[in-house]
C-alpha cells in the first residue's frame, strides 16, 4: 500500500534509505544508457521535461533534509553528502518547523496520546 510516514528505528531506516538511493541511482544510469539510439534520443527529448521533473522530485538536495520528531527544538538531518544547496534547503525545513511550531504540536499531540493511553489503562476490562 501507499504510507505518507514509515517511523523505524537508525538501522532499518538507514538500509531502507540506502537501497532506495542506490535503485534511483541504477535506474537513471540505465535511462541514460536507453537514450544512447537514435530512437531513444529522440523519445528522451520528448520526455525531457518529465524526465527533469522525476529528477528534481527525487534529489535530496532539494528537500536538504528531514526533521528528527519527539524533540524540543528543531533538528534537521541532512545527508551526508550535502552540498551547499542541500544546507541551504536544511535551513528552509528548520524555519518552515520553527515557523509551524512543529515541535510544540508534536509535543502536543504525544502528550495527548499519552493521556489518552493512561485513561484506557485505568478503566475497567469488560468481558
Amino acid at each position: 500500500g501507499e504510507v505518507d510516514v514509515a517511523v523505524t528505528d537508525g538501522f532499518t531506516g538507514n538500509i531502507i534509505l540506502k537501497t532506495t538511493e542506490g535503485m534511483g541511482k541504477f535506474f537513471s544510469n540505465e535511462l541514460k544508457s536507453m537514450v544512447k539510439s537514435f530512437p531513444g534520443v529522440l523519445g528522451g527529448l520528448l520526455l525531457a521535461g518529465k524526465f527533469k521533473a522525476l529528477k528534481k522530485k527525487s534529489d535530496s538536495n532539494e528537500a536538504g533534509g528531514a526533521p528528527l520528531l519527539g524533540l524540543r527544538k528543531p533538528v534537521i538531518k541532512a545527508h551526508g553528502s550535502s552540498n551547499a544547496k542541500a544546507f541551504k534547503n536544511a535551513i528552509r525545513q528548520a524555519k518552515l518547523c520553527v515557523a509551524n511550531d512543529l515541535c510544540g504540536t508534536m509535543q502536543t499531540a504525544l502528550a495527548a496520546v499519552a493521556e489518552k493511553a493512561e485513561a484506557e489503562k485505568a478503566e475497567p476490562v469488560k468481558e
